[in-house]
């Protein structure tokens, strides 16, 4: 259905496509995250342990531990001061992570 409002175009590109990233807030962490992820990419895992280093330790535990201790569980990461540098660090190292591969972002945005 068209109306006068309608409109009808091509555009045409020019250039590489532009690129957002959207960062989650908290309640996307889970047990585990990003452990498979940083097995296979250096700089992903790089970026996550020099965070960890620079967070300290939180609640008598780094932040890898907090990602993929054994006995880590949802209620733990739903725990603010644990989630919210934790979620800092993934977007940090996956931005890092992305840029190695090429992708630069044109904006980056997020929440928390």
């Amino acid at each position: 259905l068209e109306s006068a409002s309608t409109w009808r175009g091509a555009v045409e590109r020019r250039g590489r496509p532009r690129v957002a990233l959207l960062c989650p807030g908290q309640g996307a962490q889970y047990p585990g995250q990003g452990k498979r992820l940083a097995e296979h990419d250096p700089v992903f895992r790089r970026t996550l342990e020099e965070a960890s280093a620079l967070a300290g330790p939180i609640r008598g535990h780094s932040l890898l531990a907090w990602c993929w201790g054994e006995r880590v569980t949802r209620e733990d990461l739903a725990q603010t001061d644990i989630a919210q540098p934790l979620l800092v660090a993934f977007a940090v190292a996956l931005g890092r992570m992305l840029e190695g591969w090429g992708v630069r972002p044109d904006a980056v945005a997020g929440h928390s």
